[in-house]
């Protein structure tokens, strides 16, 4: 491979992959440019897009000698190969990388050099801030890597960085990628993985710099790769690479690495596939379970133990293709630590399933007994309500059956019990309610049934952008809370009634609670519950 040679004004080529990203990459390209560093080049790759974005790269280069643009006759089906394309024609010292929907702070590229240059570290990395392209909202990416500015040798002696994988937000040493022979593993996703970890081992010296130098943008429903969480290539191509990282890691002897690298991809990267896995079909489900599980098992023991207990469980029963109980976990995360799993006291023990305690050494791996949930008030954490079935005369009339997670069994029959439906509408915060009648207990769940006007419920004080959240209101032995009602395995299709001549629908949030709203909001509604 030919490289381009440096040139006295050029100190750090940014280097921008672009695939179909008019609408984005002139920002992108606005932020290179606009550097309060001077000897900055930009090289532009476009990955063989078939929308406007060479139109929009060529006419924002223009006559600026500084932008480079460089085009590949096929996609690549990653970033990869158009990052590893921009390190080859790189004409500055250091190089660092921006995606097409990304921005850099003015002072990106100044503030990594000068790091740089004080240590001669072969890697420098700054941080990274996410911003909610929406609303604005940012938060810090890995913070604690970034808590203090710092020089380590590398990053066996820093395994905390191995929590901030990414490769932007950093600039490299031209000379050291290429004579180290780091380079991006070229059609598939996730590529940051290795490319970082092969790095970061080999590198002399990695500076960390608290100052922000990248703005990762995203969208709550956004096409990015890292967003791609519900597609089977997704799963397939996080697990090839880190089996890369692995070998590579293995062969230079990198064990403790590994295992940290192993207990983050327990921990963060199985999580995210969490909601994909709630709302995906069967086929969608089991393609992914057995994926997942192949890995998994080549995952040391010494992984799990570095996890929290819910994280360990949620890996333990991937691995074992359980994803219904796994998806209990979801449950757990998104409705502040309601409990839909059946729990289970033994011994002075706590253990996340008895359903699955048969499994190879489920005790060990379900032991949950550290979260304190025997101790749960019933007003702190509530109880896990879910429809089952459901069906609507007209015009309004809502019938419905339903279980309650009866936890650890504490309910019984002879207790005195009231549950109550109730829907609250969001802007007034006021509830209207109907009794619930029909109720039945045993030792793991309390069933429920009944029927109500859904147009009575929704009262008369609303807009059209009005949502109202369908709760089950329990009070037991003088305790009271409120459940809202999972519907993540409940189909909604034809949940449609009138009021007042006009049209309102039932729908999923995206936490799986059962929510009402007008049916002309459609998807227009936003939702964060």
């Amino acid at each position: 491979m030919s490289y381009e040679q440096d040139t006295p004004d050029v100190w750090v080529t940014v280097v921008i992959p672009a695939y179909n990203a008019a609408t984005t990459i002139g920002k992108a390209l606005q932020s290179a440019v606009n550097q309060t560093y001077e000897l900055v080049e930009v090289i532009v790759v476009d990955d063989a897009s078939t929308d406007g974005t060479l139109d929009v790269v060529k006419s924002f280069a223009g006559d600026n000698h500084r932008v480079r643009v460089l085009r590949r006759p096929t996609n690549s089906g990653g970033v990869g190969a158009p990052r590893n394309l921009g390190i080859a024609q790189a004409a500055g010292r250091y190089v660092t990388f921006l995606d097409a929907n990304d921005e850099l702070p003015p002072r990106a590229c100044e503030l990594l050099l000068a790091g740089a240059l004080e240590s001669g570290s072969d890697i420098t990395a700054g941080r990274a801030v996410r911003v909610n392209r929406a609303t604005g909202d940012t938060e810090g990416w890995a913070p604690e890597v970034y808590a203090m500015a710092r020089t380590v040798p590398g990053l066996a002696e820093f395994p905390l960085m191995l929590t901030d994988p990414i490769a932007a937000a950093k600039l490299y040493r031209v000379d050291f990628l290429r004579g180290s022979g780091v380079w991006f593993p070229e059609g598939v996703f996730y590529e940051d993985t290795y490319f970082s970890t092969v790095a970061g081992c080999l590198a002399d010296g990695i500076t960390i710099v608290t100052d922000p130098v990248y703005r990762w943008m995203w969208e709550p429903e956004g096409a990015s790769i890292t967003g791609r969480t519900g597609e089977l290539r997704s799963i397939t191509d996080r697990v090839a690479v880190h089996r890369a990282t692995d070998a590579f890691l293995l062969d230079r002897g990198l064990w403790q690495l590994k295992v940290r690298k192993d207990s983050k991809f327990l921990a963060h990267d199985l999580r995210l596939y969490m909601r994909a896995l709630s709302e995906g079909d069967p086929e969608f489900q089991q393609g992914f379970a057995e994926i997942a599980s192949s890995y998994l098992r080549t995952v040391s023991d010494e992984a799990f133990e570095l996890c929290d207990p819910v994280d360990r469980v949620r890996a333990y029963l991937v691995m074992y293709q359980e994803i219904e109980a796994a998806l209990t976990t979801l449950d757990y995360a998104q409705r502040k630590s309601v409990l839909s799993s059946f729990l289970l006291e033994d011994e002075g023990r706590v253990y996340w399933s008895g359903d699955h305690l048969h499994l190879p050494d489920a005790r060990r791996m379900l032991d949950v007994t550290e979260l304190g949930l025997t101790q749960d008030k019933l007003a702190r954490e509530p109880l896990f309500a879910q429809l089952d079935t459901w069906s609507l005369d007209a015009p309004s009339k809502f019938r419905f059956q339903g279980r309650l997670v009866n936890r650890f069994g504490r309910i019984r029959s002879d207790d005195d019990l009231k549950l109550t439906l109730a829907v609250r509408n969001r802007h007034t915060k006021k509830d209207i309610t109907a009794p619930v009648p029909g109720v039945e207990i045993d030792d793991r769940f309390v069933s429920f049934g009944g029927a109500a006007d859904l147009a009575a419920l929704i009262g008369d004080t609303y807009a059209e952008s009005t949502v109202w959240n369908v709760s089950l209101v329990v009070e037991w032995n003088r305790a009271r809370s409120r459940s809202p009602l999972n519907v993540r395995d409940a189909e909604l299709g034809g949940l449609r009634f009138t009021s007042d001549d006009e049209e309102f629908e039932g729908y999923r949030t995206v936490s799986g609670n059962l929510a009402l709203r007008a049916a002309t909001a459609g998807h227009r509604t936003f939702e964060s519950a």
